[in-house]
């Protein structure tokens, strides 16, 4: 995962706790807002890679060569 996705996941991580011990109606607000920041950042991660996974499933296919990506299970 690259630097500005996790650092945007630790401030969000960082608002939700934030949000559930404020006293404070301001910063509440505050919180929320911050949070729908952060949210939008790492959608645009999100996004920008399913684009590049896209591209590259296009040039795979477009050479005649399908690569299959094969990632961990969790064990539960």
């Amino acid at each position: 995962m690259d630097r500005e996705k996790e650092n945007a996941l630790r401030m969000l991580d960082g608002c939700i706790c934030r949000l559930s011990v404020t006293d404070e109606k301001e910063e509440a607000f505050r919180m929320y807002y911050s949070m729908t920041v952060w949210a939008g950042q790492i959608l645009n991660h999100t996004l920008h890679r399913i684009e590049e996974q896209n591209k590259q499933k296009e040039q795979d296919e477009e050479g005649g060569e399908v690569h299959v990506r094969r990632t961990k299970r969790k064990r539960h």
